[in-house]
Formats: structure tokens, sequence, C-alpha cells
């Protein structure tokens, strides 16, 4: 797979912005991070701190590498709204359903599918085409 030249710089830091932070942590106010990772981290050539937990920057991050994964996968924009979403594609009595579990479960939080509408921001936000 080529990896096209807006999308490769995007990886390394956000790769390490969605590690799982587990014990043993320092404590930053209610949330941790993880030091049992600075290894890998520096790896990744980073040698920062931690990164404090933030629900909605992991969220935007998850779906900004979701978005450059779909490009490298080859994806149009259409097939990727198809893969996230099919209902929203051929209407709500299609019969299957790519992330129900998921969409559900972001309605009931959020009162949208987040996830969809972060990953297709992100897509027009990197210019990652059509």
């Amino acid at each position: 797979m080529e990896y096209d030249a807006r999308i490769q710089p995007l990886f390394q830091r956000q790769r390490l912005d969605l590690l799982p932070h587990r014990p043993p942590v320092q404590q930053y106010g209610s949330r941790n991070a993880a030091y049992d990772l600075r290894p890998f981290a520096k790896d990744m050539r980073y040698h920062g701190e931690p990164f404090k937990w933030d629900e909605v920057r992991h969220a935007q991050v998850r779906a900004k590498l979701d978005a450059c994964y779909a490009r490298l996968y080859g994806l149009t924009r259409d097939e990727l709204r198809y893969i996230l979403d099919l209902k929203e594609v051929y209407g709500e009595d299609f019969p299957g359903e790519t992330f129900r579990v998921l969409k559900e479960k972001e309605i009931r939080l959020y009162g949208e599918y987040r996830t969809r509408r972060l990953v297709l921001e992100a897509w027009e936000r990197l210019g990652l085409g059509a």
C-alpha cells in the first residue's frame, strides 16, 4: 500500500494519542496517563510526557485516522459513507448495517451517530478526494 504524502505525517503522533492508558500511571486530575508505554513512544520518536486523556480529542483523532486509512485503501467518499452507514445510503428499510451497535450507542449518548460525522468531516478537512 502506497502512502499519500498528505497522510503519512499524521500517523506518528496520532497513533500515540490513541494508545490505551493503563498502569503504572501518573495522575492528571481525574484521568490517568500511562508511563509504561514510554519505550514504545520513544521508538515512535516521541519524547514528551504521556498525553492527558481527552474523550473528545480521542474521537477526533480516531476519526482522522479512519479517514486516512479509508483513503489509503483507495475508498471514495461515497464508499466510505456506505461502510459507515448503509442505511444512510440505501434508506432505513435496507436489511443490513455495518456498525449498528456503535451507531445505537452514539445516538443514545450524543443524539447522533458521531463517528460517522467525525470521519466524514475529517475526510473533508484533509481534502482526501471525492
